[in-house]
């Protein structure tokens, strides 16, 4: 990360990213609320944070990936939102349709969807 800040176009890249803003905006804020909940025994909320951070993290590599282009990172999900919308892809449907790519991906959103999240 220290030689990715250093290139002299970093702050562009950064703005253009989807995948730097869920570390900077998602990712570090929600672990350590993760590990908030998890020293103060809320279990079903560390699930809840997983699946955020799971289904955040598919959003913003598939933002980066379908739109390429020379855009902020906010447009970009805004797309991204707006093309979801407009052909009734839930993030379940977005994970899943992407098989072999996100297998391993979809298996733990499986897991965490049904069975961990709801305290029993």
């Amino acid at each position: 990360m220290i030689d990715f800040v250093k290139k002299p176009d970093a702050k562009a890249e950064m703005i253009r990213s989807c995948i730097s803003a869920y570390v900077f905006h998602i990712l570090q804020p929600q672990s350590s609320a993760l590990y908030i909940d998890l020293l103060t025994g809320n279990v079903p909320g560390c699930f809840h944070k997983l699946r955020l951070l799971l289904e955040s993290l598919v959003k913003s590599y598939e933002a980066d990936k379908e739109f390429e282009i020379d855009i902020s990172f906010n447009e970009k999900y805004q797309l991204l939102e707006k093309k979801m919308k407009d052909n009734r892809i839930s993030i379940s449907k977005l994970i899943e349709r992407h098989g072999e790519e996100y297998r391993e991906l979809w298996r733990i959103w499986i897991i965490i969807s049904s069975q961990l999240q709801h305290y029993r």
